[in-house]
């Protein structure tokens, strides 16, 4: 299923997307045998950089796992680790098997398997841990190159729409998507409920984390975390609520 980032996708979305990937596979239908050997090349590409862990499963010293992805011609690819614990404080290397990324210790033991794109990688450790990636300060990159939609719609967010709400007190902010209502500031706690998009929640703190802006919200009895920035389609990135409750 497409989704945006905790919140949830509109039909014609599910639609534009499923048409784009059928078209994504009608091209490579057409392509010689040599199409396989360039997707590693790519994959590759894609995913080296830095990644930073999302939940506290696998940190050290209070501080999160960070994985640097190394690109090479080799294989497996080397990686460096940093603040890893568990079953990821021998990870030294990566690869690239049947679209997923296997991270390896030094004898090439298998640590865990990730799915996911450029921005996000999910899977489980051989222990059968969940872990979480997202790419170091990407969503910060990506506001700086390209456009930051406001919520499903089309339009580019502002600047101001951009940066979190001024919190001298309790302030009312606008859902623009469908969003998880969590536990705590971190993607990996505890959903408390889905608020639906014109919903006009009460926002009395924000924080900023590696993974983005997160505000403290009262929705009636439940109080919890919504994230200001997310993901739709896999690749573009939104804004998640507006500052105020003001009609469009």
């Amino acid at each position: 299923m497409v989704a945006i980032a905790d919140g949830s996708t509109p039909p014609w979305m599910k639609l534009t997307a499923l048409c784009a990937l059928v078209s994504i596979l009608a091209s490579l239908a057409g392509w010689p045998g040599s199409a396989l050997a360039q997707s590693r090349e790519d994959f590759v590409r894609a995913l080296a950089g830095d990644w930073l862990s999302q939940s506290g499963n696998f940190t050290q010293d209070g501080e999160r796992c960070a994985l640097r992805l190394l690109p090479s011609t080799q294989a497996p690819l080397p990686l460096q680790n940093a603040n890893c614990s568990r079953e990821l404080a021998t990870v030294a290397a990566w690869d690239i098997d049947q679209g997923q990324i296997i991270l390896l210790d030094m004898d090439g033991q298998e640590l865990a398997r990730l799915g996911g794109n450029q921005l996000r990688l999910n899977g489980d450790t051989i222990a059968s841990n969940a872990v979480i990636f997202e790419r170091l300060n990407e969503r910060l990159l990506a506001a700086k190159r390209e456009c930051v939609y406001l919520g499903y719609t089309s339009s580019c967010a502002r600047q101001d729409e951009l940066a979190p709400p001024r919190i001298e007190g309790p302030v009312q902010v606008k859902v623009l998507t469908r969003a998880n209502l969590r536990a705590s500031a971190d993607p990996s706690s505890d959903i408390l409920t889905v608020i639906e998009p014109e919903t006009c929640v009460t926002a009395d703190r924000c924080t900023a984390g590696p993974d983005g802006v997160w505000c403290r919200t009262d929705l009636g009895e439940q109080e919890g975390w919504i994230k200001k920035q997310g993901i739709r389609l896999n690749r573009f990135p939104a804004v998640i609520f507006a500052n105020s409750c003001q009609k469009n």
